[in-house]
Order: structure tokens, then C-alpha cells, then sequence
């Protein structure tokens, strides 16, 4: 009787949690205010450590030279990438069309600090130490 209860408590689970993952992987590209921030954001999430981690498959090491200060890229890179994306966003409503979580800065700025912060965890873990 447990081992059925526990079945269906964990199908019940997987499904919620492969549901959730559908959603907010889906949900950054819809209109910014017919979707949930919290999923939309989720979803930045997922989306900006695997294309990272994809990424750092194919370009294993650093593009550029290391700076004296280590993770300046956590700084840099969602500013300019939010203010980019702010930029896009605005070209949308011009058009007439809707603004979606991605085309804000808030959105732009968010996946470019996961996107960051992942691959220099990447970097961190498969640099050697010599």
C-alpha cells in the first residue's frame, strides 16, 4: 500500500515539475504582462545555464584575457546585455508589437548573470591549478 502511495506521490511530482519546466521555459517569450514574472524568470534560468553550459562545450576555455579582477563579467555583461535587450524592447512597441520578459532590461540583464555566472563556474572547475 506504501509503495503505491509513494507512486503516485512521486509520478504526481515528475509531472508537476516537468509541467513547470515547460512553462517557464515558454513563458520568457511570451507578452511580459500575460505571463507570470515568476515563471518567465524561471525560465530565464534554465535557459541561461544550459546555453551556457552548451556554450562552454564548444569553447572550453576563456575567449579573452583574464582581468585582474576575476567575474568582472558579472557586472559588465548584464548591463550592457539589459540595456541591449531594453533597446530591442522598445523597437517592438514601436512596431506594434508586444514586449516580451526577455525584450526588458530587468529580463536581459537576468540571463546575462546566469549566462555569466555559469560559465565562470565552468571555467573555475575545469581550470587546472598549476
Amino acid at each position: 500500500m506504501v509503495e503505491i502511495v509513494l507512486q503516485i506521490l512521486i509520478e504526481f511530482l515528475g509531472e508537476l515539475l516537468l509541467m513547470f519546466g515547460v512553462e517557464s521555459v515558454v513563458a520568457p517569450f511570451q507578452p511580459a504582462k500575460a505571463t507570470n514574472r515568476i515563471l518567465a524568470f524561471s525560465g530565464l534560468f534554465i535557459l541561461a545555464v544550459a546555453s551556457s553550459l552548451i556554450f562552454s562545450l564548444f569553447a572550453p576555455n576563456r575567449l579573452l584575457p583574464q582581468f585582474r579582477v576575476a567575474g568582472v563579467s558579472l557586472l559588465i555583461s548584464p548591463i550592457l546585455v539589459g540595456s541591449v535587450m531594453h533597446i530591442f524592447g522598445q523597437w517592438r512597441t514601436e512596431r506594434g508589437k508586444p514586449i516580451t520578459h526577455l525584450a526588458t532590461f530587468w529580463g536581459g540583464a537576468y540571463y546575462s548573470f546566469f549566462f555569466a555566472l555559469t560559465r565562470v563556474i565552468f571555467l573555475y572547475f575545469n581550470t587546472p591549478i598549476a
